[in-house]
């Protein structure tokens, strides 16, 4: 009988450490998640501003000039060392540039998705103002184009014509992301650039090219 006690005890005694350290192990997991949460929340921010587009690296690219276009984001960081943090960022653009023929000039307009992920590094300027060098990669899903005007049959028809129509441009893009940022207090500057690595179109080796400049503010600090 001492035997069978002696074995129940350890049994329940087992059971009881093990439920224990379960839960210790589950609050650990949930106190970790809530402060990596409570991270991202103090550094959450919103912005929006104005961009200027254009094509690089064309052949045509004496027939187009850049122009103003408008952005808004969502985003935060969360910090891998006492310099150096990770960035993520989800937003929409519209992207604008002309295409200059001898008939007509066209406003060409991207909208699209965008999805900057970066990082920032502090830079040693100021104790008030925080100065980061920026620099990533980002992502473009276009999901509409549009043209200001439609192009005259004679410049439609001449086989040496490039068309920037909506049927023929690209519908997503990936690029080098780099720039320079400020923050002070709950506000952020940002002066940035993206440069695009697919085609237009098809039959011409250019491609778009921003330069953005971006105000945020980070809604959740303190």
């Amino acid at each position: 009988m001492r035997f069978f006690n002696h074995i129940l005890f350890m049994t329940h005694w087992t059971m009881f450490t093990t439920i224990m350290y379960a839960q210790n192990q589950n609050a650990s997991r949930v106190q970790g998640i809530n402060e990596f949460l409570n991270i991202l929340k103090e550094d959450m921010y919103v912005g929006g501003g104005t961009n200027f587009s254009g094509v690089y690296m064309s052949k045509y690219r004496n027939n187009t000039n850049m122009s103003l276009g408008m952005q808004g984001f969502v985003g935060f960081y969360f910090p891998y060392t006492d310099n150096l943090f990770f960035h993520g960022q989800l937003g929409m653009a519209s992207q604008n540039f002309t295409h200059t023929t001898p008939n007509e000039q066209i406003q060409v307009t991207l909208s699209s998705i965008e999805l900057p992920i970066f990082v920032s590094a502090l830079l040693p300027i100021s104790t008030k103002l925080e100065t980061r060098l920026i620099v990533g990669w980002q992502g473009n899903w276009i999901f509409r184009t549009k043209n200001s005007a439609a192009y005259s049959p004679e410049w439609s028809s001449n086989p040496n014509s490039i068309l920037y129509n909506p049927e023929r441009m690209m519908t997503h893009d990936f690029g080098f992301y780099f720039g320079i940022g400020a923050e002070y207090g709950r506000w952020l500057v940002r002066a940035t650039g993206y440069t695009g690595i697919n085609n237009l179109v098809k039959n011409d080796t250019g491609m778009i090219n921003t330069w953005k400049f971006d105000v945020g503010y980070f809604i959740f600090r303190k």
